[in-house]
Protein backbone atom coordinates (compact mmCIF):
# COMPACT_ATOMS: atom_id res chain seq x y z
CA UNK A 1 0.00 0.00 0.00
CA UNK A 2 1.43 3.16 -0.93
CA UNK A 3 1.64 6.06 1.98
CA UNK A 4 1.10 8.69 -0.76
CA UNK A 5 -2.18 10.63 -0.21
CA UNK A 6 -4.62 10.22 -3.29
CA UNK A 7 -4.71 13.54 -4.44
CA UNK A 8 -0.79 14.38 -4.15
CA UNK A 9 1.48 15.80 -6.71
CA UNK A 10 3.19 12.44 -7.31
CA UNK A 11 3.80 13.40 -11.18
CA UNK A 12 6.62 15.60 -12.29
CA UNK A 13 4.99 17.12 -15.99
CA UNK A 14 7.82 18.24 -17.87
CA UNK A 15 6.08 20.24 -20.36
CA UNK A 16 4.71 22.58 -17.53
CA UNK A 17 8.05 22.03 -14.86
CA UNK A 18 5.94 21.14 -12.32
CA UNK A 19 4.95 18.35 -10.46
CA UNK A 20 0.61 18.22 -10.77
CA UNK A 21 -1.76 15.50 -9.23
CA UNK A 22 -3.01 12.72 -11.11
CA UNK A 23 -6.12 14.48 -12.25
CA UNK A 24 -4.19 16.92 -13.61
CA UNK A 25 -1.84 14.94 -15.29
CA UNK A 26 -4.89 13.02 -16.76
CA UNK A 27 -6.75 16.01 -18.07
CA UNK A 28 -3.24 17.96 -19.68
CA UNK A 29 -0.88 14.66 -20.19
CA UNK A 30 0.33 13.17 -23.13
CA UNK A 31 -2.47 10.35 -24.18
CA UNK A 32 0.76 7.75 -24.75
CA UNK A 33 2.34 9.03 -21.64
CA UNK A 34 -0.90 8.46 -19.15
CA UNK A 35 -1.51 4.86 -20.66
CA UNK A 36 2.06 3.66 -20.12
CA UNK A 37 1.66 5.23 -16.51
CA UNK A 38 -1.31 3.04 -15.53
CA UNK A 39 0.43 -0.08 -17.09
CA UNK A 40 3.50 0.79 -15.52
CA UNK A 41 5.56 0.41 -18.83
CA UNK A 42 8.37 2.78 -17.41
CA UNK A 43 11.11 3.66 -20.12
CA UNK A 44 13.04 4.26 -16.78
CA UNK A 45 12.48 2.99 -13.05
CA UNK A 46 14.31 3.18 -10.03
CA UNK A 47 13.91 2.86 -5.87
CA UNK A 48 14.55 6.14 -3.61
CA UNK A 49 15.64 5.50 0.05
CA UNK A 50 15.60 8.31 2.83
CA UNK A 51 15.29 8.48 6.23
CA UNK A 52 12.83 10.69 8.39
CA UNK A 53 12.29 11.39 11.71
CA UNK A 54 8.59 11.66 11.09
CA UNK A 55 6.17 9.29 12.45
CA UNK A 56 3.80 8.04 10.09
CA UNK A 57 0.27 7.42 10.29
CA UNK A 58 -0.37 4.30 12.71
CA UNK A 59 3.15 3.26 12.94
CA UNK A 60 4.51 3.04 16.25
CA UNK A 61 7.56 5.21 16.62
CA UNK A 62 9.68 4.08 19.02
CA UNK A 63 12.83 4.48 16.68
CA UNK A 64 14.81 7.50 16.19
CA UNK A 65 14.02 7.13 12.23
CA UNK A 66 11.75 5.56 9.23
CA UNK A 67 13.17 4.55 6.37
CA UNK A 68 11.19 5.05 2.99
CA UNK A 69 11.15 3.68 -0.08
CA UNK A 70 9.84 5.33 -3.20
CA UNK A 71 9.35 3.87 -6.68
CA UNK A 72 9.81 6.10 -9.27
CA UNK A 73 9.00 5.51 -12.94
CA UNK A 74 10.13 7.74 -15.72
CA UNK A 75 8.39 7.87 -19.18
CA UNK A 76 9.96 9.82 -21.57
CA UNK A 77 10.78 13.19 -19.39
CA UNK A 78 7.86 12.90 -17.26
CA UNK A 79 8.63 11.08 -13.56
CA UNK A 80 5.73 9.32 -11.81
CA UNK A 81 6.39 8.40 -7.67
CA UNK A 82 4.37 5.45 -7.95
CA UNK A 83 4.76 3.84 -4.72
CA UNK A 84 6.21 4.96 -1.28
CA UNK A 85 6.34 2.39 1.06
CA UNK A 86 8.13 2.31 5.30
CA UNK A 87 10.89 -0.67 4.89
CA UNK A 88 12.24 0.07 8.24
CA UNK A 89 11.94 2.09 11.60
CA UNK A 90 15.59 2.01 12.66
CA UNK A 91 17.46 3.86 15.34
CA UNK A 92 20.49 4.15 12.80
CA UNK A 93 20.49 5.88 9.14
CA UNK A 94 22.50 3.97 6.34
CA UNK A 95 26.09 3.53 6.08
CA UNK A 96 28.22 2.44 3.56
CA UNK A 97 32.27 1.77 3.95
CA UNK A 98 31.61 -0.80 5.28
CA UNK A 99 27.67 -1.53 5.32
CA UNK A 100 25.74 -1.26 8.40
CA UNK A 101 22.90 -3.77 9.60
CA UNK A 102 20.19 -1.23 8.51
CA UNK A 103 21.86 -0.83 4.82
CA UNK A 104 21.99 -4.61 4.50
CA UNK A 105 18.60 -5.56 5.84
CA UNK A 106 17.52 -2.13 3.06
CA UNK A 107 19.35 -4.13 0.27
CA UNK A 108 17.88 -7.30 1.37
CA UNK A 109 14.15 -5.59 1.42
CA UNK A 110 11.86 -7.74 -1.56
CA UNK A 111 11.43 -3.82 -2.74
CA UNK A 112 15.46 -3.15 -3.28
CA UNK A 113 15.95 -6.36 -4.72
CA UNK A 114 13.67 -5.64 -7.37
CA UNK A 115 16.19 -3.02 -8.37
CA UNK A 116 20.51 -3.52 -9.02
CA UNK A 117 23.18 -1.06 -8.75
CA UNK A 118 22.89 2.77 -9.91
CA UNK A 119 18.70 1.57 -9.87
CA UNK A 120 18.83 2.41 -6.05
CA UNK A 121 19.51 5.22 -4.40
CA UNK A 122 19.95 6.54 -0.95
CA UNK A 123 19.64 9.78 -0.21
CA UNK A 124 19.70 10.71 3.50
CA UNK A 125 17.62 12.46 6.04
CA UNK A 126 14.54 14.09 3.89
CA UNK A 127 11.68 15.55 6.11
CA UNK A 128 9.64 17.05 3.23
CA UNK A 129 9.00 15.04 -0.01
CA UNK A 130 9.98 18.43 -1.49
CA UNK A 131 13.18 18.47 -1.28
CA UNK A 132 13.22 14.45 -1.65
CA UNK A 133 11.36 15.46 -5.31
CA UNK A 134 14.62 17.55 -5.95
CA UNK A 135 16.94 14.91 -6.15
CA UNK A 136 14.37 12.39 -7.54
CA UNK A 137 14.86 14.93 -10.66
CA UNK A 138 18.43 14.76 -10.56
CA UNK A 139 18.38 10.88 -10.51
CA UNK A 140 15.97 11.18 -13.66
CA UNK A 141 17.79 13.45 -14.92
CA UNK A 142 21.48 11.63 -14.43
CA UNK A 143 22.71 14.28 -12.78
CA UNK A 144 23.02 12.10 -9.86
CA UNK A 145 26.77 11.59 -9.74
CA UNK A 146 27.51 15.52 -9.66
CA UNK A 147 25.48 15.32 -6.21
CA UNK A 148 27.81 13.71 -3.52
CA UNK A 149 24.70 13.39 -0.92
CA UNK A 150 22.64 10.74 -3.66
CA UNK A 151 24.51 7.44 -3.00
CA UNK A 152 24.07 4.66 -5.40
CA UNK A 153 23.96 1.14 -3.68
Amino acid sequence: MSLFPEEYPATYFDEIERWVDEVYYEEHGDYVNRERSYHQAWDEEFLVIFATRKKLGDYKMDKNYSIMAVEVGVIREDIFLHNMELLELSDALLKFNPPNYVTKKVASDSISRCYQKNERFYVGIQEAISSLKRFIIEISDEKWYDNELIEPF
